[in-house]
């Protein structure tokens, strides 16, 4: 009855929804692209700069050489920081909607910057987006890179971004998922009461 019930579910939503195998990304059947990634901006710890000149750039970046086309919508700027409850906090407390998002080929990167500084970027964080294929929300501390004044190159530093995140693209894939499991959960029940029986005759017999 379960699988009638999901099956039921995954025909409704493929009359709306088509899923993109080359994007990995579902889109209505007027071609409008279903990603949507959800990001609630907590808190910076490490950087020690006012919080009033402090705030976050988010945007999404492709991942592949070859993307001519943007991943998803132009890059958004958080409110200026407050203080955090603990010396070296700066909190934000702020939720962005990314959308549409056309890929899963993509990062979303979080540079932190202060207004009145030279260079105005203080560190970097990033996150593939493939990581968080599960639809569902992740809590994520992320590590923050800075560009070295010396070398130029990005190195770590003992800073961090604390986001939750979410990234929704298609209603398709877990019906399906949920279906395969369904599907293998009663061949399991079947084969054990195969045995049950076959062991049950086995007994009779002897």
């Amino acid at each position: 009855r379960d699988i009638k019930i999901t099956k039921d579910q995954l025909k409704a939503s493929m009359k709306t929804e088509y899923f993109n195998e080359e994007t990995g990304v579902g889109a209505t059947k007027h071609g409008v692209p279903l990603g949507c990634l959800t990001v609630r901006l907590i808190l910076v710890e490490g950087i020690k700069r006012k919080p009033e000149n402090i705030s976050v750039i988010l945007q999404l970046k492709g991942t592949k050489q070859d993307q001519a086309v943007q991943p998803g919508p132009s890059p958004q700027i958080s409110r200026p920081a407050t203080a955090g409850k603990e010396k070296g906090q700066l909190q934000f407390n702020q939720q962005f909607t990314m959308a549409p998002v056309k890929t899963q080929d993509a990062e979303l990167i979080l540079d932190i910057m202060d207004k009145k500084a030279t260079p105005k970027r203080q560190g970097s964080a990033h996150v593939m987006l493939r990581e968080l294929a599960d639809q569902q929300e992740h809590d994520r501390h992320l590590i923050i890179q800075k560009r070295s004044a010396t070398t130029g190159r990005m190195e770590v530093t003992n800073s961090r971004l604390y986001v939750k995140l979410k990234f929704t693209y298609s209603k398709i894939v877990p019906l399906k998922a949920q279906i395969f499991a369904l599907q293998d959960r009663k061949r399991q029940a079947e084969r054990e009461i195969t045995l049950r029986r076959l062991g049950q005759i086995s007994d009779d017999t002897a």
